[in-house]
C-alpha cells in the first residue's frame, strides 16, 4: 500500500483512538523507508511517531524521533515540520516538569508560526503557551493564551482544538474554584469531541466532569467519570490519563471511607507518573499516597513519599506543591512527637506559600501551628493559630478547609472543657460537610456534638 495512504490510515486510527495501529503504521514505514532515503517522508514519519509517543508517555523515545525529524527538516529547510517537530518537543518538556525549556520551544513555534502564516498552528501555540503558565500557577495569563486559542480554532472551525481549548479553559475555571463557569466548558470539551469521535478528547472530558463532581462532594458520581476515563484511557494506551484517573479514583475512595481502594488507586497512580516521568503531577501523587499511609499507620512509607514529592517538585520548581508537601511532613514530624522539626518544615511551607500568594497553605501553617501550640499546652497561642487560619480560609472561600479546622478548634475547646464554644465549632464544621456533601465527614462531626452535649459530658 502506498506510504501516503498509509499516513491517512494512521491518522484515521489516531482519531478514533486505535493508537496502536497507528504506532504499528508509523514503525512499518520508518523502517521501509529508512535503507531508501525517502528523507521527507521518513521525517514525517518520525515526527508523526513522536508525537504519538509522547502522547502515550514514552519520553525518552519520543524525543529521540522527535530530534531526528528536526534533523531532516532543518537540512530540508522545511520550516512547517521544523514548527510542528519543535512544538512536540516543548510537549515533552512541559509533560516532565521542564518549564524553562518548553517556553523556550513553544516560542520558537509560536515564531514560526507567525512567518508562516499558519493560523491553526498560531493557535495552538497559544495553548501550549497556556499550559507552561497555568502549571506556574499563573492562572490569568494562563486563562489569556486560551481564549485567544478558542477564539481562532472556533473562527476556522478546528473542532479538535476547540475541544481542547475549552478543557484548558475549563481547568483554569476549576482552579479558580469558579466551578459553573468550568462545568460549562467541560460539557462543551465532551460534545465537541463527541461530535468528532475523539475518544481522547471523550475521556479527557468525562476526567474533568469527575472532577468538579468531586469538588462538589458528589463522589459516586465522580467515580463514575473517573472509571469512564480510566477505561477509555487503557484502551487508547494513554498512561497519563489511567495515571489521572486512578488518582481521582483514590480520593474519592478516601473521602468514602473507603481506603483499601483508595490506597489501591492512588498506588496505581504514583506507579505509572513513576514509569512515564510524569513529574509534573507526580508530587501530588506521592504527596495524596504519603497522607493517606500517614493516616493508616504506615509511617515509614508515608515519610519516603512524602520526602520524594519535597524532592520532585523542589527540582520543577512547582511551589504550592512543595509548601503542600512540607505542610504534611510537618504534620507527619507532629506526630512523631518532634515539635521543633515541625515548626521547621511548617516554616519551609510558609515561604513558599508566601513567595506565591498560595493562602490555602498560609491557613494550612496556622492551622498546624495550632496543633503544635495545642500538643506543648500552649493554650492561647494554640487559639489564636486556630483562629487566623479560620479567617484565612473563609477570606479565600476554602470551605472543606475552613470545616478542618472547625473540627480542631472544636477539639481544643473541648480540651479546654468549653462545651458551648465546642458545640459551635462542630455545629459549622458539620453543615460545610453536609453542604458538601462530604457523608463520612458529617457523620463524625454529629457523632462528636452529641458526646459535646450530653448533660453530663466534661
Amino acid at each position: 500500500m502506498p506510504v501516503h495512504i498509509n499516513r491517512e490510515r494512521a491518522a484515521l486510527f489516531l482519531l478514533i483512538g486505535e493508537w496502536d495501529r497507528a504506532e504499528a503504521i508509523y514503525r512499518q514505514g520508518i523502517k521501509w523507508m529508512e535503507p531508501i532515503s525517502e528523507k521527507r517522508l521518513l521525517a514525517d514519519y518520525r515526527a508523526s511517531l513522536g508525537e504519538l509517543l509522547r502522547n502515550k508517555g514514552q519520553y525518552p523515545e519520543a524525543v529521540s524521533f522527535l530530534e531526528a525529524a528536526l534533523a531532516i527538516y532543518r537540512d530540508m529547510n522545511d520550516t512547517h515540520g521544523v514548527c510542528i517537530a519543535t512544538g512536540n518537543m516543548g510537549a515533552v518538556c512541559w509533560c516532565q516538569g521542564e518549564y524553562d525549556k518548553a517556553l523556550d520551544h513553544f516560542l520558537k513555534k509560536q515564531a514560526l508560526c507567525r512567518e508562516m502564516g499558519d493560523i491553526k498552528q498560531l493557535a495552538a501555540s497559544y495553548s501550549d503557551l497556556g499550559n507552561v503558565h497555568f502549571s506556574r500557577g499563573e492562572y490569568p495569563k494562563a486563562k489569556e493564551h486560551f481564549s485567544q486559542a478558542l477564539r481562532i480554532f472556533r473562527e476556522i472551525g478546528y473542532l479538535c482544538g476547540v475541544w481542547k481549548a475549552c478543557c484548558n479553559l475549563g481547568t483554569v475555571h476549576f482552579a479558580l474554584e469558579e466551578l459553573d463557569e468550568a462545568a460549562t466548558y467541560f460539557h462543551e470539551n465532551l460534545r465537541t469531541a463527541s461530535l468528532i469521535g475523539d475518544r481522547q478528547g471523550i475521556g479527557v472530558a468525562q476526567g474533568n466532569i469527575g472532577n468538579v463532581h468531586l469538588k462538589r462532594g458528589k463522589h459516586r458520581q465522580a467515580i463514575e467519570n473517573y472509571r469512564q476515563y480510566y477505561q477509555i484511557s487503557l484502551n487508547l494506551g494513554y498512561r497519563q490519563g489511567m495515571a489521572m484517573a486512578s488518582g481521582n479514583l483514590g480520593l474519592c475512595h478516601k473521602a468514602l471511607g473507603e481506603t483499601a481502594q483508595a490506597l489501591e488507586c492512588l498506588t496505581r497512580d504514583v506507579n505509572i507518573l513513576e514509569q512515564i516521568g510524569y513529574r509534573q503531577e507526580l508530587a501530588t501523587a506521592l504527596d495524596s499516597l504519603g497522607m493517606l499511609l500517614l493516616e493508616t499507620g504506615d509511617k515509614e512509607r508515608a515519610r519516603r513519599m512524602l520526602d520524594k514529592a519535597i524532592i520532585i517538585s523542589t527540582e520543577i520548581g512547582d511551589d504550592e506543591s512543595a509548601a503542600s508537601a512540607y505542610l504534611d511532613l510537618a504534620e507527619w514530624e507532629r506526630r512523631a512527637g518532634n515539635h521543633d522539626l515541625s515548626l521547621k518544615e511548617a516554616n519551609k511551607a510558609l515561604e513558599l506559600a508566601g513567595r506565591g500568594g498560595f493562602r490555602n497553605m498560609e491557613a494550612g501553617y496556622h492551622h498546624i501551628c495550632g496543633k503544635m501550640f495545642q500538643d506543648q499546652g500552649r493554650p492561647e497561642l494554640a487559639e489564636e493559630s486556630y483562629k487566623l487560619a479560620l479567617a484565612i480560609a473563609g477570606e479565600i472561600r476554602e470551605q472543606k478547609l475552613a470545616a478542618e479546622i472547625n473540627v480542631s478548634l472544636s477539639l481544643f475547646f473541648i480540651s479546654r472543657q468549653d462545651r458551648e464554644r465546642a458545640g459551635r465549632s462542630l455545629r459549622e464544621a458539620g453543615k460545610i460537610y453536609q453542604e458538601l456533601n462530604l457523608e463520612l465527614k458529617l457523620k463524625g462531626v454529629e457523632k462528636l456534638l452529641k458526646e459535646v452535649e450530653k448533660p453530663n459530658s466534661p
